[in-house]
């Protein structure tokens, strides 16, 4: 069952804060707009082992889960009782039968899809499928078997599902819908320009669906009478991933990540109701916007912990004529790049909101339209010290320059007086990382290593490596092969550059820039050896080259314990992190999304500790900190221990088997992972506890670099001329940046 519902668990009882509705002119919006003040309200949930299928018809709520002890119903919960709570519809399971999807029909009327399989819970197959439509009752009023209808498919499964107004079924599988009459017959089928990732009912009664295409989200209409898609609808403001409902007082609600809108398909209109921060509400593309007839929307949150998903139901509302809200908070601001303001962060900033009576925090994305431009704009912010209270700094930043301008508060105070934690709590060698003058001025909540890796019989027992040894590498190397995936002039430069910053750029010198003109001219010349960059031409089947020993190295970040599986699959045999060349230290480098800092200007730096320390916690690193590593020690000990725990199946013939724990891919290569060995943990641990220098750098100066590298790539200048200028022009930007 594993591989076929979505794991999710429960959620707690609060009432939090408001968003306002306003016109969008972006989308085509009313822009006077209209300001409405809306509230949130959590409603308790019960426990269950897995959930999924949820949608609303009228004012309730119907979804379908498993409890722990394996029985699985469908539940309704009438939303307009003071507390609701959940009633299970008597619908009569066969033996194996589970509920894939559900929708409900223009009349409220509730539709099932049902597998019927075989086999044990590692080996499930799908022996049949059925369209029903029950009542409330567990009456079945309707049933259709229909897997025949998808004869073409490899995989049958149903990843959206809709009812028309005339009872016509639409599923979707990948980027095909199909589409069956009331009596279970397929009419036709259609293929999209890509995933279909929702479907939906608009408020007359027809069906949509939204997919990723070549421009960005965009949404058709399902045309019954055409028999294909209809007329495109460009919603790529939407972001990369959406919610939709069936609207309230237009034809869709659809929401991004950030905020609800209502939809008006023929003006192709956009009217924001209210953003999810404002709402206490994180909108990730795990969760599910439904919409109840009275005008409320829920929000089933969805959280990944513990191989289990934690679910919550919140219920936003307008508020009341005459209705209070809760007295002004004092604000703090959170900044950082919108594409690295993952889901754990949201989580935190939305609980603390919840739980603090006297703070808020209040998000400052940058560069939601553009990354580079958003993260000019934060360096800028940042170097001037007019930047948000709280920082989720870059994933390349300019520490020393930060400490230099005296814009960041000193973490170190703040930990020591903490009863809840202390430095021993944390990966040590990573924090001294991230220091500047013993002052730590920004902490990682969890990080990956970048690194460079290659067959252990090629690159023998080592950890780092200097310019000048891999140079002798790369001579002994045959001549056939590409040393890099990415053997261009400009990337093997960028390459040689990495792990060498605090060799070629010093923020500290009072006098000249102590640029390292030779060891430039070294990289220069070395980087000279390979392709034009107009020339080459890159290769997507990196995975066959490695294996066919085309490529010898491999640059990439490693970001969880089961990654050496991997890698030693891909390369056949046991690998070497060897890291970038490094002219001293190790050349395997940190880098986060989630390094945490406080801006010196900030009014409230206690409280904005208080908001740091909770992504610190012990709870918050071993359950959210997953998918990098976490910068407790503790959470990386739990990652551990899960990553070595061995679970088994029972296969047809009643032998015990290890199972797998996923899969892991690079392109078309792919390969089942399992328990992690002594071996494998090994490696990862060396390559953590070694690491002893940030990804780090600063984007003027790489563009410096790269111009005056082109000149003397073209034949125009030498290697000396090059780096003379160079270093000039680096010295007079250092120099304006003090």
């Amino acid at each position: 069952m594993k591989k076929i519902l979505v794991i999710l668990m429960t959620a707690v009882m609060c009432l939090q804060m408001t968003g306002c509705e306003k016109g969008d002119t972006e989308g085509g919006g009313d822009s006077a707009g209209k300001e409405n003040t809306y509230l949130s309200e959590a409603v308790a949930f019960p426990e269950y082992t897995q959930i999924m299928a949820e949608m609303t018809a009228g004012n309730s709520l119907y979804y379908y889960a498993i409890s722990d002890g394996g029985d699985s119903a469908i539940y309704q919960m009438n939303m307009e009782e003071e507390t609701p709570q959940p009633v299970a519809i008597p619908y009569a399971m066969a033996k194996q039968e589970y509920v894939l999807a559900m929708s409900v029909d223009a009349d409220g009327e509730l539709h099932i899809i049902t597998g019927l399989y075989e086999g044990t819970d590692a080996n499930l197959v799908l022996k049949d499928m059925f369209w029903k439509k029950i009542d409330t009752s567990g009456q079945v009023l309707s049933e259709y078997p229909i897997i025949d209808c998808f004869k073409e498919q490899e995989n049958i499964y149903t990843s959206g599902f809709a009812v028309d107004s005339a009872e016509n079924a639409f599923i979707s599988m990948g980027n095909q819908v199909y589409v069956l009459n009331k009596n279970g017959e397929l009419l036709f089928e259609a293929t999209g320009n890509g995933y279909i990732s929702k479907m939906c009912r608009s408020k007359d009664g027809k069906v949509y669906i939204i997919q990723f295409g070549d421009a960005g989200l965009e949404m058709y209409e399902v045309d019954v009478q055409a028999g294909g898609l209809g007329t495109r609808n460009d919603i790529s403001q939407l972001g990369s991933s959406v919610n939709a409902a069936t609207g309230i007082d237009s034809d869709l609600l659809l929401a991004s990540e950030s905020a609800v809108f209502e939809y008006d398909i023929k003006q192709k209109n956009f009217t924001q109701k209210f953003e999810w921060q404002s709402v206490d509400v994180v909108a990730d593309w795990y969760g599910s916007m439904l919409a109840l007839e009275d005008g409320r929307i829920l929000w089933l949150g969805k959280e990944y912990q513990d191989n289990t998903m934690k679910t919550d139901l919140t219920v936003i509302r307008l508020l009341k004529e005459g209705e209070q809200v809760q007295s002004a908070k004092k604000v703090l601001t959170f900044g950082g790049v919108s594409i690295f303001i993952d889901s754990p962060v949201r989580k935190a900033i939305t609980d603390f909101n919840k739980s603090n009576q006297d703070y808020r925090i209040e998000i400052k994305e940058y560069g939601a339209e553009d990354i580079s431009t958003g993260l000019i704009q934060l360096n800028a912010d940042i170097v001037s010290g007019n930047c948000p209270d709280i920082l989720a700094l870059p994933l390349r930043f300019s520490k020393d320059l930060y400490a230099r301008k005296g814009v960041l508060t000193d973490l170190y105070p703040y930990i020591e007086k903490d009863t809840s934690c202390e430095r021993s709590d944390f990966q040590e060698n990573i924090l001294k990382i991230y220091e500047t003058d013993d002052k730590l001025y920004a902490i990682p909540i969890s990080y990956d290593i970048y690194t460079v890796l290659g067959k252990s019989s090629l690159l023998g027992e080592r950890n780092s490596w200097t310019l000048e040894e891999m140079i002798a590498f790369v001579d002994d190397c045959p001549k056939d092969s590409e040393i890099f995936n990415d053997g261009s002039k400009s990337r093997v430069l960028s390459t040689c550059m990495r792990a060498n910053w605090d060799q070629m750029v010093n923020w500290n010198d009072d006098d000249e820039n102590a640029f390292n003109r030779e060891l430039f001219i070294k990289m220069l010349q070395f980087a000279n050896r390979f392709i034009d960059d107009d020339k080459y031409t890159y290769d997507d089947n990196l995975p066959q080259r490695i294996q066919d020993d085309q490529v010898q190295l491999l640059e990439t970040n490693v970001s969880g314990i089961s990654s050496n599986q991997f890698f030693c699959a891909l390369f056949g045999g046991q690998v070497t992190y060897a890291g970038y060349p490094a002219e001293n230290g190790n050349g395997s480098l940190v880098g986060s999304t989630s390094a945490m800092a406080i801006s010196a200007k900030c009014d409230y730096q206690d409280i904005a500790w208080e908001f740091i320390n909770s992504m610190l916690s012990e709870e918050f690193q071993a359950q959210t900190a997953i998918y990098n590593f976490p910068i407790r020690k503790s959470g990386l000990e739990k990652q551990i221990e899960r990553a070595m725990e061995v679970t088994y199946y029972t296969d047809e013939n009643g032998n015990q088997k290890e199972e797998s724990k996923g899969m892991s891919g690079m392109g078309d290569f792919t390969v089942a992972t399992y328990a992690d060995k002594d071996t494998d943990v090994q490696a990862i641990r060396q390559l953590i506890e070694s690491a002893d220098k940030l990804r780090t750098g600063d984007d003027q100066i790489s563009n410096i670099i790269t111009e005056e590298a082109q000149v003397f790539f073209s034949g125009n200048k030498t290697a000396e001329e090059a780096a003379d200028i160079v270093e000039n022009r680096i010295r007079i930007y250092v120099s304006e940046m003090k």
